[in-house]
């Protein structure tokens, strides 16, 4: 179609052990990432920015570079710092996580 959804749902990303998380130096021990690296853009939207190789993000095919992270498990991010929202995408290995995310259209 020629509009995309507004919001496109992933299915849950597992917490993997191999996964490289944003913050290492200041993760709890043990604590690994969905494999994704955000970014906040000049409007305050948090935007993937990188995904690590190998990584639950990358290996599910379902995010992409550029994507905006609207909602984690079901959690609007509105008015949450970017530290905040790092943390919610980390947890212990096997840990389901999900995003909500807006896709740009190809093109823009």
């Amino acid at each position: 179609p020629d509009i995309a959804p507004p919001a496109l749902a992933t299915p849950d990303l597992a917490t993997p052990a191999l996964a490289t998380p944003a913050r290492a130096g200041t993760l709890e021990e043990g604590a690994v990432g969905v494999g994704i690296f955000l970014g906040e853009n000049q409007h305050g939207q948090y935007m993937i920015t990188k995904l690590t190789p190998g990584g639950s993000a990358a290996v599910s095919g379902n995010v992409r570079v550029g994507d905006e992270v609207v909602q984690v498990d079901g959690r609007a991010l509105q008015g949450i710092s970017l530290n905040s929202v790092r943390s919610m995408v980390v947890g212990r290995p096997g840990t389901p996580c999900r995003l909500t995310i807006n896709r740009p259209e190809d093109g823009e």
